[in-house]
């Protein structure tokens, strides 16, 4: 769906925006409460999420009636979501499907306030696992590297969510201030003590470095740095491709041992999975969490840390279980994201669309929309510029 089938002026609606965000607010919400450890297993949640779901996306569908879409535009939605469709019907997942809804019911609705209601909604999450975990009724106690995932179902969960608080926080300032350097600090001294997640930390530490490289590329309208903007997501998935091709080739012998231990073994549990299920149009149903096999790797002959075959990595998760076909108009989306926040001079959100899709390598989570909130930019109006979308 690209910028010019959006270009006509749309009029914020202060009561759909309203009816918008108590949905997203709740269903982020009940999502996330499985993260949790108290309530990882706990049917009644699950309940209370479905409860949700059938609530709000009939308002959804109805939001985008509502929405003033032209012929042309209802097309395109009708191809999206027949390719969506697709996917529930091979893998029996609904989660594409149901992030369309919200992104097209987003359009009266402005960025800033979606940005904020996320982050309330994640907040709250956060605080609620910490309290449950002073009270010593959410504990899943000492993980690996002895680290501790304070009330959380495990210490990488509870990571991505202070990143995406801290990502939220970064987008609704709009330009990295001292406050915002301040916040950064103190996530990764927080990461570093308790979860030990590395690769939160890294993306934290990447952040002001590639915002700088993203400002200076839109100030300047660098092309190709633009391209390579709009490219990124792209780019990160032709290396995973191109590490899934390399991993078992002999020439490849003398990095194996180091890329597995660099990347906590995802490349070789990433390989195996490949192996074992393939690559397909439109995805199918897969449990990537095999814990009744150890994940032995017969090309090193070494265990994974882990213990378990699993896949960590958003983007082999979308070449096996989403389908090629089906992410087509996933990247379409996103580039189309990344132009409209360059035109409007969005260098945080430029920055943080990019550190998702690096980060989502190393994270599945990264196929839910709720962490990667960029994509909401794409249909809700900005008026940080004169241009209203």
């Amino acid at each position: 769906m690209s910028n010019n089938l959006i270009a006509k002026k749309i009029t914020p609606s202060s009561k759909i925006a309203l009816v918008y965000n108590i949905c997203l607010f709740f269903l982020c919400f009940t999502y996330s409460l499985s993260t949790i450890y108290v309530f990882s297993e706990n049917t009644i949640i699950n309940t209370i999420n479905l409860a949700v779901q059938i609530i709000s996306y009939p308002i959804l569908i109805l939001l985008i009636i509502d929405a003033e879409y032209t012929l042309k535009e209802y097309l395109v939605i009708f191809l999206v979501a027949t390719i969506f469709l697709l996917e529930f019907y091979f893998n029996k997942s609904t989660n594409w499907l149901r992030y369309l809804l919200l992104i097209l019911a987003s359009r009266k609705v402005k960025f800033d306030e979606i940005l904020l209601t996320l982050l309330l909604s994640f907040s709250s999450i956060f605080f609620t696992g910490c309290f449950l975990y002073l009270l010593g009724i959410s504990n899943a106690g000492i993980g690996r590297r002895d680290s501790i995932s304070v009330g959380f179902i495990q210490p990488n969960t509870l990571s991505m969510i202070i990143v995406t608080i801290v990502f939220l926080v970064l987008c609704l300032q709009k330009k990295l201030k001292t406050s915002g350097l301040t916040m950064i600090a103190i996530a990764i001294i927080f990461i570093s003590i308790y979860t030990k997640t590395q690769t939160a930390s890294l993306v934290l530490i990447g952040l002001p470095f590639v915002y700088l490289w993203v400002r200076r590329g839109i100030n300047k309208d660098k092309k190709f740095s633009q391209l390579i903007m709009q490219g990124s997501q792209i780019l990160v998935l032709v290396f995973t491709c191109l590490l899934l091709y390399l991993y078992p080739k002999s020439a490849f012998n003398p990095f194996r041992n180091v890329i597995d231990e660099f990347f906590t073994y995802r490349p070789y549990l990433n390989y195996n999975n490949f192996m074992k299920y393939g690559i397909t149009l439109f995805g199918q149903k897969i449990n990537f969490f095999d814990t009744a096999n150890l994940a032995y790797n017969y090309l090193t002959g070494l265990v994974s840390n882990q213990r378990y075959n699993t896949v960590d990595s958003a983007y082999v998760t979308q070449l096996l279980a989403i389908g090629i076909v089906t992410i087509i108009p996933i990247y379409i989306f996103y580039i189309q994201v990344i132009k409209k926040a360059i035109k409007n001079k969005r260098y945080m959100l430029v920055t943080v669309a990019i550190l998702c899709s690096c980060y989502a390598f190393l994270e599945n989570n990264y196929n839910e929309a709720y962490y990667f909130f960029p994509y909401f930019y794409l249909m809700s109006l900005d008026f940080t510029s004169k241009d209203v979308y």
